[in-house]
């Protein structure tokens, strides 16, 4: 190998394997995700449809995937117009540190896989992640022990049909994870819609905090929001519904009872469809809505110990 492209080819070695990491991460987290979301495990408080990791691993795969086969391409190619040689020490180290890492990410993840197996997970969990760390190994550590040990005068000889398996049944694993993953996350439009809906119930409740200090000051209910406004504390934006641009009603019910009235995107216990999205625990009930026009009951801090009541 000529000496000048030894650095090109270092680079190109090192972006794959960060890659490639990228790569068989955002898979497994794909994999795993869809395993905890379709084996109910009764113990596990958080069995509901979070799909931040699938976004996070399918924005991973968008950059990583094209990156990651260029470069190996840039690579082959190198191999072939005899910029890199077959036993030159830059590709021989570099190949054995890209092994290296990648035994020592997936022995990580068989330890927490075994770690939490031995804590209580179901053996269903255990069993079927195990199996799909097995087969991202496998396919990473086949291909390069592979690649390394081929003979050169049998690389030269035309088309490298092993190679070519090899990338094409890796290109199958991470296409099929990642059309997967958008039967389990929300789209764009309906993400909005849920933040949207998040920057209401925040609103609504920092107007109950207000709601609670007007009552310790002046002994009763303000008859309306411009009460509290009055109050040289607060945001003027948390009165207004940030879709529709109007202000959020106060209704009172009782002597010390009130709630808060506007529009919502979506039921917060529901996708898009209809379908549901969470178990619910005491905390997140405070969050309960319907889609459309809906109230959100609010208490005072009634309690000796000043403890705020969850809406």
């Amino acid at each position: 190998m000529n000496n000048k492209y030894g650095a090109k080819y270092a680079f190109l070695y090192l972006l794959s394997l960060i890659s490639l990491i990228f790569l068989g991460i955002s898979v497994g987290i794909i994999v795993f995700g869809i395993i905890d979301l379709s084996v109910f495990d009764p113990l596990s408080r958080s069995y509901y449809r979070n799909t931040d990791s699938f976004k996070f691993a399918i924005s991973a795969i968008l950059i990583s995937a094209p990156v990651y086969f260029l470069s190996l391409r840039q690579i082959l190619k190198g191999l072939k117009k005899k910029e890199l040689d077959y036993d030159s020490q830059i590709r021989r180290w570099l190949t054995y540190l890209i092994i290296l890492i990648s035994a020592v990410i997936i022995l990580g993840v068989f330890v927490a896989i075994i770690n939490s197996f031995l804590s209580g997970g179901l053996s269903t969990k255990f069993i079927l992640k195990s199996i799909t760390v097995f087969i991202i190994s496998a396919l990473v550590f086949s291909y390069y022990f592979y690649d390394i040990k081929q003979d050169e005068e049998k690389k030269g000889k035309g088309k490298n049909k092993t190679r070519t398996f090899f990338l094409l049944i890796s290109l199958i694993v991470i296409l099929s994870a990642f059309i997967s993953s958008w039967f389990y996350i929300e789209s764009p439009r309906e993400t909005r819609m849920r933040n949207l809906d998040n920057s209401i119930v925040n609103n609504i409740t920092s107007l109950e905090s207000l709601v609670n200090n007007y009552y310790q000051e002046n002994g009763e209910l303000p008859k309306e929001l411009t009460d509290i406004k009055d109050l040289n504390y607060y945001d003027e934006d948390i009165f207004i519904n940030p879709e529709t641009r109007e202000e959020i009603e106060f209704n009172i019910l009782s002597e010390n009872e009130f709630e808060f009235c506007t529009e919502f995107m979506l039921a917060s216990d529901k996708d898009i469809k209809g379908r549901p999205i969470e178990i619910r625990n005491n905390y997140n009930n405070r969050v309960v809505h319907e889609s459309g026009y809906d109230c959100i009951e609010g208490e005072l801090w009634l309690n000796d110990n000043n403890i705020k009541a969850r809406i």
